[in-house]
């Protein structure tokens, strides 16, 4: 019975770090790609305001929330912020999630729905991203 749990872990795992690292993937080239202008430019925008010495919430429209602004001037010290940087980044907060949720429902649910639900998010998820990186 134990190694029956401890291969179910085990399988969990696996997936996860699957999802994880193929929606990493993919979002990095949708990241490439991508076209939308209207989100991450307005993120964008507001980071510029605020790096010029703009007051949040005062002189700047936040659509987002102000933790991403804050986000992005702690991160501009490591790496220029752009439209690229903001896709990757945010594909990376995305794919995080995964492991997040992971740890979490080790703790509160049983092995066996957690296998199930990651099989059914996994293939989910993942065709929706290969399909929005397929009809780029």
């Amino acid at each position: 019975m134990m190694i029956r749990k401890n291969f179910q872990i085990l399988l969990i795992t696996s997936i996860v770090l699957f999802i994880f690292s193929s929606s990493f993937y993919f979002g990095y080239k949708y990241a490439v790609f991508n076209t939308d202008f209207h989100h991450y430019s307005f993120t964008l925008e507001s980071f510029l305001d605020f790096k010029n010495g703009f007051k949040l919430n005062k002189d700047i429209f936040i659509q987002y929330g102000n933790g991403q602004v804050y986000l992005f001037a702690i991160l501009s010290n490591f790496f220029e912020i752009n439209l690229f940087t903001i896709g990757v980044i945010t594909q990376f907060l995305f794919s995080l999630k995964f492991i997040i949720y992971y740890t979490h429902s080790l703790k509160l649910y049983r092995v066996t729905f957690m296998l199930v639900f990651f099989f059914i998010y996994l293939f989910c998820y993942i065709y929706i991203i290969i399909k929005k990186t397929i009809f780029i």
